[in-house]
């Protein structure tokens, strides 16, 4: 009897482990929204990739630039933690990978990315700004805004000069198409490591940009952080977090997101698997 009963768990939990396994790891797309119809144009008007959580996985992240690159994509948007611990030795390896590639780039920092210059520099972006370039910025594309927001410092947040930025440009929004990108997200229901999660000034901050997103009303928000890929709409916004491209500490394989952009403010996202 108890042997039966063990092989009876033994096998419940090979059924579980295989699911789990099937659910997180076989290399599909797991996100796709707005397919075209004969009410968009089947050609998008634009074509981008956005890629999170590289964490120096250098070889991995040159997949998925070159995949990019490949696929027709306009340009990529890294969502930070481009590096394990920030340092300007990873930063410049990061940044060769980078210019390898005939690929524009805009890139964001992440929490990782601040580790050394917090500790040797009174500035934190002090050397991703030096190395990779601003931290926040924001760019007109094809009559579509692309807002990048740097929330990647856990203790201190956004400073008043870059929530000043923020407001600005949302509220000069208009009628285009605005895509916003941030490293941390500030919603996601199944996880606590939000944006604030180690701060209470920084979760008030989180808030405030949340009543902000909601009144501009984007498209679509990007991050990253959390190494595993998601979507959720809350707030009559759409949150997308993009899977980790590192190979360590991921959820499931490493992959990143292709976002194209249709007429009539469509668009699309699916996701790109970084084939090892």
């Amino acid at each position: 009897m108890r042997k039966k009963i063990f092989w009876i768990l033994v096998l419940i939990l090979i059924i579980f482990v295989g699911f789990w396994c099937f659910k997180n790891f076989w290399p599909r797309p797991q996100i796709s929204l707005t397919t075209p119809t004969s009410l968009i144009s089947p050609t998008p008007l634009l074509k981008f990739s956005v890629i999170g959580d590289p964490e120096s996985d250098l070889p991995n992240l040159k997949k998925a630039l070159e995949l990019s690159e490949n696929n027709g994509d306009e340009f990529a948007v890294l969502v930070g933690d481009l590096t394990h611990v920030g340092s300007k030795k990873e930063l410049r390896e990061v940044k060769e990978i980078l210019d390898q590639t005939e690929l524009k780039y805009y890139a964001i920092p992440g929490n990782h990315d601040l580790y050394s210059a917090k500790k040797l520099s009174q500035d934190p972006t002090e050397y991703f700004s030096e190395i990779i370039g601003r931290p926040y910025n924001q760019v007109l594309i094809h009559n579509c805004i692309f807002l990048f927001i740097d929330n990647s410092d856990e203790e201190k947040g956004i400073s008043q000069e870059q929530m000043k930025f923020i407001k600005k440009n949302l509220a000069e929004k208009g009628d285009k198409m605005l895509f916003i990108f941030l490293h941390e997200p500030v919603y996601h229901p199944d996880s606590r490591y939000l944006m604030g999660y180690r701060s209470d000034f920084v979760s008030k901050q989180r808030l405030e940009l949340l009543d902000l997103f909601k009144t501009a009303s984007p498209s679509a928000i990007f991050t990253g952080h959390l190494h595993h890929s998601s979507f959720w709409e809350k707030y009559g916004l759409k949150f997308y977090v993009a899977g980790a491209v590192t190979s360590q500490r991921n959820w499931q394989t490493p992959r990143f997101l292709e976002v194209k952009i249709f007429e009539n403010g469509k668009f699309s996202v699916i996701e790109r698997v970084v084939i090892e």
